[in-house]
Parts: C-alpha cells; sequence; structure tokens
C-alpha cells in the first residue's frame, strides 16, 4: 500500500476528514449520530469546535467502515506496521549489497513517517539510510543521518539512541577522528549512568562501538577495559546483530594483545551469528578479520578464508573490505614468492579504492605493491613506495614513513646515495616520532 497524501493533525482537520467520509457514504449527520449520539454533536465536531471522546471515535469510525486509528489521525490502518517492513527490508539489502535501492526506499519512508507523525518509524529510516551511506563510503553524509535519528528520539528514553550513537562512532572513526568518537561516545555512556539507564543491550551496542576508536587513539588500556566489560554484558543480551559486532571489536583487542586462538574463537562466533541472520556482507567482514588473523599467525587456512571473505564483501558490495581483503592475499602471494600473482591482487585491491577516500589502506597497498615490483625488479617499485610514502605523510604516520624509507633504501646498493640519503629520510621520519 502506498501513502503519500499529506495529513494534519488537530480539530479542525478531524472535522474534515470526518465530513469528508460522511458524504462519501452518503450520510447525514443525524445518519451518522444515531442511535448514540445527536446531529449537533456530529456538527460540532465537523466544525472543528469539539474533540469526540474515544468512545465517539470507535462509534462513527464503526459506522464509516474506517479504524478509529485512521479517523483520528488520518493515517491509513496499517501504514506504520507497512513502513516498518519497508524499512526493515530495506535493511536485509544493504547486506545483499542494494544500496542505492536502500537509500531510495529509506527517503521515501522518511518522508511519509514524518507525514503522519510516526517518530520512531522515521527514526529507524533514518538509521538505515545513514548504514547504507556508510557502506556506501559517504561517511560524513552518513553521520548526519544519525544524528537525525538520534534528535528526532531526543523525547525517548537514551536507551533509543544506542543503534544511532554507535553508527556515529563508526563513521567518526573511518574518518581518522577516534578522538570525537571517544567523547560523543563516553557522553552516552555517561548520560545512561546519570539516568540510572542500565539496559544492558545499549551499554553493549556503544561499549563495543568504542573499542576500536580506543585502539586507534592509541588508548590500548581502555580498549582492554571495553572488551572486558563486552565480556561480561554479553550473557545478559540476546540480540545476535548487537553479540556478533561485539565479538568482532573484541576479536581486535584480542588481536593487539597477541591471543590469536582467542580472536579466532571470537570471530568464528561472530560470522555464526551473522549467518544466521542472512547478513552476507557482516558475515563477509568477520571472515575478513579472521582470515587476516590466520594469516598473521601463519595458518594455512588463511588464503581460502580470505579468498571466501573476498567472494562475499564483492557480492555485497562493500568495495573498501573487499579491498582489504585482496591486499592481505596479495601480501601472502607475495611472501609465498608468487610476485607476479601478488601484482595482480595488489592492482586490482588499489581499484576497488576511491582517491583519497582509504588513505591509510592505500599506503599500505602501495608499499605492498612495490615490495611485489621490487622482487621482479619492476622500475615502477621506487614510485609506489613514493606514494606510500606521501600518504603516511599525510596520516603524520611517522613510524610508517620511516618503515617505508628503509624498504626503498634495500632497492639500491650498499653504498649509493640513494640509499644513504633514503635511510637518513627514515631517519628524520623516527626522530618526528621521538618528538610527540
Amino acid at each position: 500500500m502506498k501513502t503519500t497524501t499529506k495529513q494534519q493533525y488537530g480539530d479542525i482537520e478531524l472535522g474534515k476528514r470526518l465530513r469528508k467520509l460522511r458524504l462519501a457514504r452518503g450520510l447525514t449527520q443525524a445518519d451518522l449520530a444515531e442511535p448514540k449520539y445527536t446531529h449537533a454533536h456530529v456538527s460540532t465536531i465537523e466544525a472543528g469546535r469539539r474533540m469526540p471522546s474515544e468512545d465517539a471515535l470507535e462509534f462513527f469510525a464503526q459506522k464509516l467502515g474506517v479504524d478509529s486509528d485512521e479517523l483520528a489521525t488520518g493515517r491509513p490502518a496499517g501504514v506504520a506496521a507497512e513502513l516498518r517492513v519497508r524499512v526493515e527490508q530495506a535493511r536485509a539489502g544493504i547486506s545483499e549489497g542494494h544500496l542505492d535501492a536502500a537509500k531510495k526506499s529509506t527517503q521515501s519512508v522518511i518522508k511519509e513517517a514524518r507525514e503522519f507523525r510516526l517518530p520512531r518509524v522515521e527514526a529507524r529510516a533514518h538509521e538505515v539510510l545513514a548504514l547504507a551511506l556508510e557502506r556506501s563510503g559517504d561517511f560524513e553524509g552518513a553521520v548526519r543521518s544519525y544524528e537525525k535519528a538520534v534528535g528526532i528520539l531526543k523525547s525517548e528514553a537514551p536507551t533509543a539512541w544506542a543503534g544511532a550513537i554507535a553508527g556515529q562512532l563508526r563513521c567518526l572513526d573511518q574518518q581518522q577522528d577516534p578522538h570525537q568518537a571517544i567523547f560523543i561516545g563516553e557522553n552516552y555512556l555517561e548520560r545512561l549512568k546519570q539516568t540510572r539507564m542500565s539496559s544492558p543491550a545499549a551499554l553493549l551496542r556503544v561499549t563495543t562501538a568504542l573499542i576500536l576508536p580506543y585502539l586507534h587513539s592509541g588508548s590500548l588500556v581502555r580498549a582492554r577495559e571495553s572488551a572486558d566489560r563486552c565480556q561480561q554484558l554479553i550473557p545478559r543480551v540476546n540480540d545476535p546483530f548487537n553479540l556478533a559486532v561485539s565479538y568482532v571489536n573484541i576479536a581486535a583487542v584480542q588481536l593487539e594483545r597477541g591471543l590469536h586462538a582467542d580472536a579466532n574463537i571470537s570471530l568464528a562466533k561472530a560470522e555464526e551469528l551473522f549467518e544466521t541472520q542472512d547478513l552476507t556482507s557482516e558475515a563477509g567482514m568477520a571472515l575478513l578479520a579472521r582470515g587476516v588473523n590466520l594469516a598473521r599467525d601463519g595458518k594455512d587456512e588463511a588464503k581460502s578464508v580470505l579468498e571466501r571473505a573476498s567472494s562475499a564483501l564483492a557480492k555485497a558490495g562493500h568495495r573498501v573490505q573487499q579491498s582489504l581483503a585482496e591486499l592481505e592475499l596479495g601480501r601472502l602471494e607475495r611472501l609465498a614468492g608468487q610476485f607476479q600473482n601478488a601484482v595482480v591482487r595488489i592492482e586490482q585491491a588499489l581499484r576497488l579504492l576511491a582517491p583519497g577516500a582509504q588513505p591509510r589502506l592505500e599506503a599500505w597497498g602501495r608499499r605492498e605493491l612495490g615490495l611485489a615490483l621490487a622482487a621482479i625488479k619492476d622500475k615502477r617499485a621506487e614510485k609506489e613506495l613514493g606514494k606510500a610514502i606521501e600518504l603516511y605523510r599525510s596520516q603524520k604516520l611517522h613510524q610508517e614513513v620511516a618503515r617505508t624509507y628503509v624498504t626503498m633504501a634495500r632497492l639500491h646498493p650498499a653504498t649509493s646515495k640513494l640509499r644513504l640519503k633514503a635511510l637518513e629520510q627514515a631517519a628524520d621520519a623516527i626522530e618526528q616520532v621521538t618528538d610527540l
């Protein structure tokens, strides 16, 4: 059912609806009123001078053959349920990679939900639209949409904002602004504490979302504390999506601590939970994280897991994460001495990235490409390493700049001026790390 007609609210509009429905059915005011009310009672309601009681609304609605809520508000019967279904269909479509269709659908729902004064539906549609924008790489647009969802729900309990708050933290972290993400997340948790809103699901959702910003800002102690808190909350939460995301982020802390076996277990749990919900993209991301973990732990099955992840992420249209899978596969090919295969994988991965959108990931890819090209004596190697250096420098990642200069130095003979110059530049970068 399509619902696009704008409805106004208030006594006058209700009276207009009542009169329009009565006339459409060929009834007089007396016909509508009998036997319970008078024609004068109906007349004053239609003129906007009286609000009918709940009993009167139900009586008139039955005689007119409509739902009492439709008569009172102008909302067609079932419109709220219909709009909710459309939002969740869009959410499922995002996981299958249908991002443009999801954006179009949620924008339509937002408009209709606003017209029919369904704030919770409108807020949920903003959240799903934000997720579609997030998956498209439009993090600024996603943050705005998440903020709109929070604004709509301001009159609700803070626990209702948890999903939108967690979305904001993810996007800010992706925009390399982990400190702002931490500020928003910690303020939200403090608000829950002050208002004594102790919903385990809300606490888990936002505490989980803080883990990666803590890691990326260098706050390793707080990341570990958040992961421990999530482990305590997990037995009290039933939402499988919330649990799966928590396992993924807990695994990031386990990896940082070198607990590869524990991380593998956490990621396997996440993958299983995502698959039970038919969330292809999310299951692919859990597979990716597990594949990276296995690769860094030197496990033979890493390649097959990463290939499955790349396939799932390609199907879902998740280009950034697919690029990461292909880069890791390229690294494995290089380490195995399959340098031509490595070059093909890494170049494919770099093509998946929008220019300038993921500078840190692109920098790593350029350095890996430089290493693979150097192994086959391709003259492009130094150029790719130079690109990596500029990207790392633009992000003030001085330690990575130094590492890449050392790699560049190894391309030249031990006594050459170019080698010495690269090593001097590496030393300069290391000094900047020390100064910080």
